[in-house]
């Protein structure tokens, strides 16, 4: 696309799952933030966000290039969650100057979680075991083939407490003088958007566009990323 021509409020996306092989991965999305905060017709930063949310660390590379472009370039960040903003896709709009969210807009998830598979008793059936070798008692503890042990259900347990502590403190960190006294919302559950305002995980309920007309009065201009392009020189050919 060409563009943007005058002034603009620039929309970058983070749609579905996150992770390093989908298109909401922090190399898909760190070109294109790069692009909109550089940009001088660029007068706002919006991150529109419909996710379930994914790897943690893909979420950290994002929102901490958001905050090195923010030093580089004040602008405004808002964050708008369209239909869902869940997990670590709530994690990077927690680092936006604010959070917006629709009527029936679903957020949060915050924690962690992990679920291997238990594959043992199933080979079991079959007669088939397989033998491991490793450096370190809980080397292996992932294995989906050896028997689960009650050290390895600690360990594994102890490392999501860990992760889900870490998210936490993110939100205490960023939400701390808006969060609702009294409220845990380190339960893991979604909330619908109002019922998010009155806890305060957002700061207003509303839509991209209304959002951005209401505040800005300036065109959005989507950054992408987006296959779009693709669509139509597909269709064009």
């Amino acid at each position: 696309r060409w563009g943007p021509f005058g002034d603009v409020v620039g929309v970058v996306r983070i749609d579905g799952p996150i992770s390093s092989t989908d298109r909401a991965s922090a190399d898909s999305i760190i070109p294109v933030l790069e692009k909109a905060f550089a940009n001088p017709n660029v007068k706002a930063v919006v991150l529109s966000i419909d996710s379930p949310g994914g790897a943690p660390v893909e979420a950290e590379r994002i929102y901490t290039v958001i905050g090195s472009l923010k030093r580089k370039h004040p602008k405004p960040v808002v964050a708008v969650i369209n239909s869902l903003g869940a997990s670590a896709a709530f994690l990077i709009a927690l680092h936006a100057d604010r959070i917006i969210a629709g009527k029936y807009s679903l957020l949060g998830s915050v924690g962690a979680i992990m679920a291997p598979w238990q594959l043992d008793r199933a080979i079991a059936k079959f007669d088939v075991s397989q033998r491991v070798y490793a450096s370190g008692k809980l080397k292996s503890f992932l294995n989906p083939f050896t028997p689960l042990t009650p050290e390895v259900d600690i360990k594994a347990q102890k490392l999501v407490d860990q992760l889900g502590a870490t998210f936490l403190d993110e939100v205490k960190a960023r939400r701390g003088n808006h969060l609702k006294a009294g409220i845990d919302v380190a339960t893991g559950e979604v909330w619908s958007g109002p019922e998010a305002l009155q806890i305060g995980l957002v700061d207003a309920v509303g839509t991209l566009d209304e959002y951005v007309a209401s505040t800005w009065g300036v065109p959005a201009y989507d950054f992408g990323p987006t296959d779009q392009g693709l669509q139509l020189l597909s269709r064009t050919i």
